[in-house]
């Protein structure tokens, strides 16, 4: 059964902090373009935390793996880029091989954890 939009809105009410004032000062002073960097190097940081979690765990990933099981993780979605005959996902992508990801089913794994857990 689906949640409703309502009951989304009170699960996810129940997971707000309340705002420091001085945070929320800090960015009404700021330019819509101040805002959007902050937001551009938070996803950075973001990218290059998941990138080094993946390259510590998985040292012999090529670049080609290890790009994508970081666009797995950033997008939460463990079967993007694949389909199940192995092929790539996407516009002019059927029927092209995908690169052998050894480590995709501990991906799938990981994530199925991650969302099980509260």
């Amino acid at each position: 059964m689906e949640a409703t939009l309502s009951e989304e809105a009170d699960a996810l009410d129940g997971q707000l902090v309340e705002l420091d004032p001085r945070q929320v000062a800090l960015w009404r002073a700021m330019s819509p373009a101040e805002r959007l960097e902050v937001a551009f190097q938070a996803y950075q940081f973001v990218l290059d935390a998941v990138r080094a979690s993946e390259r510590e765990r998985h040292p012999d990933l090529s670049p080609e793996e290890l790009a994508w099981r970081v666009t797995r993780r950033i997008q939460g979605d463990a079967t993007l880029g694949r389909q199940i005959d192995g092929t790539r996902e996407g516009p002019g992508q059927e029927g092209v091989p995908r690169a052998v990801d050894p480590g995709m089913d501990e991906l799938e794994a990981e994530e199925g954890e991650a969302s099980s857990t509260p």
